[in-house]
Formats: structure tokens, sequence, C-alpha cells
């Protein structure tokens, strides 16, 4: 390799790094990975996403708060609830 050639500033990418020399060869990351998983071990990592708007002005918070507000409630609601006055309407 020539390193007054390649030591420029400049990008290569593809065949113009392969015939530099700069890379072994060209390939997707699926098959290297692919390549190395018969040797090695591979990890799947995960990262977390961003919060959404909702979330960062604690939006998500408050609809849960709510939601879990409306079951405690219900129980109660439901033993107030005359099934019968009302069924008889719906007939």
């Amino acid at each position: 390799m020539d390193v007054a050639k390649v030591a420029t500033g400049e990008h290569w990418y593809g065949e113009d790094a392969l015939k530099l020399k700069l890379i072994d060869s060209l390939q997707t990351s699926d098959s290297y990975i692919l390549e190395r998983m018969e040797d090695n071990e591979v990890y799947a990592l995960h990262s977390r996403q961003k919060p959404t708007l909702a979330e960062k002005l604690g939006l998500s918070q408050a609809a849960e708060a709510t939601v879990n507000m409306a079951i405690d409630k219900l129980p109660d609601a439901l033993a107030r609830f005359d099934f019968n006055s009302r069924l008889n309407i719906l007939k």
C-alpha cells in the first residue's frame, strides 16, 4: 500500500478501496457476520429508541394514569349499575 497515495484525507469506497489494498474484499455486513458465526459467538444488540414527543412531555404517563384510575373505579361502578332496569330498556 502506498501510504502517500491513500493518506490524503479523501474517502475511498468499494472497488477503489479494494484496488488500493485498503480492504481485503467487498461484501455486505450480513455476509461478513454469517461467515464469522461459524467460528465465533455472535450477539444481537438492541439499542433504545428515542422517546416520542408525548413521552418527553409526560403525556404517555398521564394517559396510563388515567386508564389505571378508570380500571380502579370500574368494579365500584359496575356494582352500582342496575343491569335489570337497563336491560328492560333494550328489549
